[in-house]
């Protein structure tokens, strides 16, 4: 692997997560002539709904092969999502570690790889296996040669295994490489995927006596405001994961707000 310096290194779970969490915040720092880089573990390819829909299948009638063709779509809906954001293909690097398992992965203790549990795979496109010690070392490679002085990735509260794993080894992979970035993180999966409400800021949303966000102080320490057009690109951006969006537009929707919230790490 061999990268350009960035100022800013995004590091999503799943093709969307990078426009949900910080789709105003790439706006904000390219406007200003900051370079950014965005990072996807996986390729979230491990969705049977959108797999089946895109298929036009039924959900058991699915095979591997349909779970290929998914990583596929939603990586090329990566690209044009981000070039809305103002990104190029070259600003973004697809590690494609197994979408739904990536905390197994982490969870390893040996060196044998562990298969993506609906494609059978047990290596990703760039050829690391599906090892802890591989994805510590090819996150640890991202950031020694992205060199950036701000990350974002999904905080280690959300309620997505894969979201939480993410966090996990870009901490491990700081601790690695001796990276002295600011580390912010955002929470996308809460309450069973009923957080947050529609509205034009974030707020708590209380189920059965439980209030979420889970894990995070509140209110949230860092709240960045976003214009309105920065707001509808973002949508835009959004609209453009039209595998997720046929599905789940609701709930997408809910985070297209006035503002964009971070929790330092």
């Amino acid at each position: 692997m061999s990268l350009d310096q960035v100022d800013i290194v995004v590091f999503a779970p799943h093709p969307d997560d990078e426009v949900i969490g910080t789709g105003g915040v790439i706006q904000h720092a390219l406007a200003a002539g900051k370079r950014v880089r965005v990072v996807f573990s996986t390729s979230g390819d491990g969705y049977p709904r959108a797999a089946a829909r895109l298929a036009g299948k039924a959900v058991e009638e699915l095979e591997p092969e349909d779970f290929i063709r998914l990583g596929e779509t939603r990586r090329a809906e990566a690209v044009e999502a981000d070039a809305l954001l103002g990104l190029s293909k070259s600003d973004l690097v697809h590690l494609g570690f197994p979408d739904g398992a990536f905390t197994s992965v982490l969870g390893a203790t040996g060196q044998t790889p562990i298969a993506a549990p609906l494609t059978g795979l047990d290596a990703s496109p760039t050829g690391a296996p599906y090892t802890r010690s591989a994805a510590l070392g090819v996150f640890s490679d991202v950031l020694s040669e992205s060199g950036p002085s701000e990350i974002y990735v999904t905080a280690e509260a959300d309620e997505h295994g894969d979201h939480s794993a993410t966090y996990r080894v870009v901490r491990d992979a700081m601790q690695t490489t001796g990276s002295k970035a600011r580390l912010l993180t955002f929470v996308v999966h809460a309450g069973h995927d009923t957080w947050p409400d529609p509205g034009p800021q974030y707020e708590t949303k209380t189920i059965n006596g439980v209030v979420h966000p889970r894990g995070v102080s509140w209110p949230p320490p860092i709240r960045i405001p976003i214009t309105d057009h920065e707001v509808e690109v973002k949508r835009q951006a959004l609209m453009k994961h039209a595998s997720q969006w046929a599905l789940d537009h609701a709930y997408l929707g809910t985070f297209v707000k006035s503002e964009e919230v971070f929790w330092p790490a």
